[in-house]
């Protein structure tokens, strides 16, 4: 939304939904009686937006940007028995996104501008995967940018 129609409903809604409940599950599963201490890894899905401005998206940017402060803090407190980081994707085709990409001038836009095209489902699933596993055991606290190299893209 942009700002001349944000409210605080739209503003509670979206950091309700991207950082207090991240943050809840992540105590309640961090929970000795619980979860009997099994938390040992943590994968935020946050967004390249978190780290960039965009019209129209301060509040989801602002919460994104949040939940990647959350997960700094918690891969400090956490550590070392659970590691905690980000995936910050670019342009996923998804179902919900499905109708944003069907419009041809946005399509074509972003082509433009991810030089190795849109992402899908799958390419953020790899991150994730390793993420949780042992190949990843010494890493935490991090931003992961998996964006088909939209962020590197100054001449779109």
């Amino acid at each position: 939304a942009p700002l001349k129609v944000t409210s605080f409903e739209i503003l509670y809604r979206t950091f309700n939904i991207n950082c207090i409940s991240a943050t809840l599950i992540c105590k309640t599963l961090n929970n000795k009686k619980a979860n009997n201490s099994r938390l040992e890894n943590v994968v935020f899905i946050s967004s390249n937006i978190s780290n960039f401005g965009a019209k129209a998206l301060c509040a989801y940017g602002a919460s994104k940007s949040a939940l990647d402060a959350i997960m700094r803090s918690l891969a400090v407190e956490l550590a070392p028995k659970t590691r905690v980081n980000s995936i910050l994707p670019g342009a996923i085709l998804t179902e919900m996104t499905e109708q944003i990409f069907s419009n041809d001038e946005v399509k074509s836009r972003m082509d433009r501008e991810y030089p190795l095209g849109l992402g899908n489902v799958n390419d953020i699933f790899n991150m994730v995967d390793f993420l949780l596993s042992d190949q990843s055991r010494w890493v935490t606290g991090q931003q992961f940018i998996v964006d088909g190299g939209r962020t590197i893209n100054i001449t779109a």
